[in-house]
């Protein structure tokens, strides 16, 4: 036998021995086997063996705390997608319309497959690939599971045809077609209105002077997505709205980079592991800031701002450089770290460690945490202002449509101008300051 054969199998044998010990000394390991045994066999209805497997992964995963989850190989490859900022789909922006509990379609991308295939701005989704979709459920969460449910469906590998029934404005029969999805890139930074040329106008249509700039996550290319919007075109601006509500948060370098654009030095965020060890801290370098000191700034949060959302409000906030306006952030200070599965086809994500502010407090809200203890971000004192339920859909429903193109715009004649108090709020302190 050639040596080399010999060493390979030597080292084989010595790994399953090595793999053989360590199970052995977890007992658990033998009775987790026998309940899938027991359960395959004796159970009153058959159970594929993968739904077994991944349903005591999940349950692991969630007896850990709320941010930790096993991640099935459908949801691993959509979560790299947004954190990518790209995927595969066809090129329509989607807003809810309660009225008709359907999805509405109110932007079309340039050159994408939806645009190509004939979809059109304010066309209502009832079918995808034969399937109904409908958005009856009772409460704002319901509705939302189910229209990311349907955003599911849309999307898929690159090359694949979709099918998408839509009923159409002044059309008497519902219209299908078969689109063949590509690659999507995504925009994480958005303003408050749409151009003619379908470029964000960062500034409040109301209030000319103001600046506003919504960041909807913490992807790869936010900070330059950012960077461009912060050049307002150019223009003179007298202050401006960071908006971070409803942001989950995303990439923690992301928000590191973003901190990093408004202040000159100083702890950003550091992260503390088991124990109370630290282990890493993220400081501003000298010469990345672009924003004046002098520039008055407001950040918008509220109780769905999270995790990378809540390092750069509490950064801001600690450094004196904004005044945080809305309501306290949800309380998500901790890194989890995605370890792969089935050579990457699945992962679980699980806590790791948690972030802590520059002030030296912890973001994070744990288990047995009280509304009096330190967690989270909460308004500057006199800042606060709730927003809720019904309201809180209305608002962002809208914050949605006014990111219309104008043609779109123009045929939502129909949409009911809503109360945002917290924006107003952010309004009444730039123009006093101002």
């Amino acid at each position: 036998m050639p040596r080399r054969n010999l060493t390979i199998i030597i080292l084989a044998a010595i790994a399953s021995i090595v793999c053989y010990q360590r199970a052995d000394r977890n007992p658990y390991t033998t009775v987790f086997s026998q309940a899938l045994h027991i359960i395959g066999q004796n159970y009153v209805e058959e159970v594929e063996p993968r739904e077994l497997f991944e349903g005591a992964l999940e349950g692991m995963a969630r007896k850990l705390d709320p941010n930790s989850q096993y991640i099935p190989p459908t949801d691993y490859k959509l979560l790299q997608e947004q954190l990518d900022q790209a995927f595969g789909g066809v090129g329509i922006e989607i807003t809810s319309d309660k009225d008709a509990k359907r999805i509405k379609i109110v932007r079309v991308l340039n050159g994408t497959p939806a645009a190509k295939s004939g979809l059109k701005p304010n066309d209502l989704i009832m079918a995808i690939n034969g399937d109904d979709i409908l958005l009856d459920g009772k409460t704002v969460r319901k509705r939302m599971e189910q229209r990311d449910e349907a955003i599911k469906k849309m999307r898929g590998k690159i090359g694949e045809p979709v099918e998408i029934t839509v009923e159409r404005p002044k059309v008497d029969v519902p219209l299908t077609f078969e689109i063949v999805r590509d690659r999507i890139k995504t925009e994480s930074v958005m303003g408050d209105t749409r151009n003619e040329d379908d470029s964000w106008n960062f500034f409040l249509k109301d209030h000319p002077n103001i600046g506003y700039i919504r960041i909807k996550e913490f992807g790869g290319r936010t900070a330059a997505e950012l960077l461009d919007a912060l050049q307002f075109n150019g223009k003179a601006v007298d202050g401006f709205i960071l908006d971070l509500r409803n942001n989950g948060g995303g990439l923690l370098e992301s928000a590191v980079e973003v901190c990093d654009l408004f202040i000159d030095d100083g702890l950003i965020v550091r992260t503390v592991e088991r124990g109370g060890v630290e282990a890493q801290a993220w400081y501003a370098e000298s010469g990345n800031s672009v924003v004046r000191k002098d520039l008055p700034l407001v950040v918008l949060i509220n109780g769905h701002s999270a995790s990378a959302a809540e390092i750069v409000a509490a950064c801001l906030q600690d450094y004196d450089r904004a005044i945080v306006v809305g309501e306290r952030s949800y309380g998500k200070g901790t890194v989890q770290k995605i370890f792969n599965l089935e050579g990457g086809r699945s992962a679980m994500k699980i806590t790791t460690a948690s972030y802590w502010r520059p002030s030296g407090k912890n973001i994070h809200r744990g288990r047995n945490a009280e509304e009096e203890d330190d967690w989270g971000v909460r308004p500057n004192k006199g800042y606060k202002v709730k927003l809720e339920g019904e309201q809180l859909e209305k608002v962002f429903t809208q914050r949605i449509r006014r990111g219309a193109p104008p043609s779109v715009r123009a045929q939502d004649e129909e949409i009911e101008e809503v109360e945002d108090p917290q924006l107003n709020k952010a309004i009444e302190i730039l123009t006093t300051e101002n």
